[in-house]
């Protein structure tokens, strides 16, 4: 059904969108517990990372409803052409940023492979999908991951706390999902 797969993709955005912010607000005193003094300068790479992660994930969503469409052939070109813009910006960036530069192509092959594969799906799908929801979130990850360089506990708590508010507005009051959820529990 594609109006049960639209809500559940969005809810999907939402759930992972506020985990990566509150991932990537609190990385760098998870980090700072968790591992030696040496690696502590890891925290800015980690909220590219995330970012990674999250396209990637909202890629094999779109992926699984192009498989049960039958259409391989988009998933295999995305994930081809989404490896290929990895290694070239990898590549190009490499002597300049070192192994932040593997972090950003990553994020930019998992984007190209997302972005593709959301081209490739039927119109009813698309249309179905929230796409302010989409954009908020990515632009909200991308914000934090750049505003996370620059090393501020101010920065990171406003983060923290716009996580919050974002699960509190998505995650409880606009959930279809979770209400869903709630009312069969009872």
């Amino acid at each position: 059904n594609v109006k049960d797969f639209a809500s559940f993709l969005n809810d999907a955005m939402v759930i992972q969108g506020i985990i990566s912010l509150l991932l990537i607000s609190t990385c760098r005193v998870v980090l700072f517990y968790l591992f030696p003094k040496q690696y502590a300068e890891v925290f800015r790479i980690v909220p590219v990372l995330v970012i990674g992660i999250i396209f990637a994930n909202l890629g094999q969503y779109w992926g699984v409803f192009l498989h049960l469409k039958k259409n391989t052939t988009d998933i295999l070109m995305s994930t081809i052409i989404g490896a290929g813009v990895a290694l070239i910006f990898s590549y190009l960036l490499i002597n300049k940023y070192q192994l932040f530069a593997t972090a950003i192509g990553s994020v930019l092959g998992y984007f190209v492979m997302l972005f593709y594969r959301i081209r490739a799906v039927d119109t009813e799908i698309y249309n179905s999908v929230s796409k302010a929801m989409f954009t908020t979130f990515a632009v909200s990850l991308f914000l934090s991951a750049v505003l996370i360089q620059f090393d501020s506990w101010w920065i990171e708590s406003m983060l923290f706390l716009f996580a919050i508010l974002l699960f509190a507005y998505y995650g409880i009051v606009k959930s279809k999902s979770l209400k869903r959820f709630l009312i069969n529990k009872n």
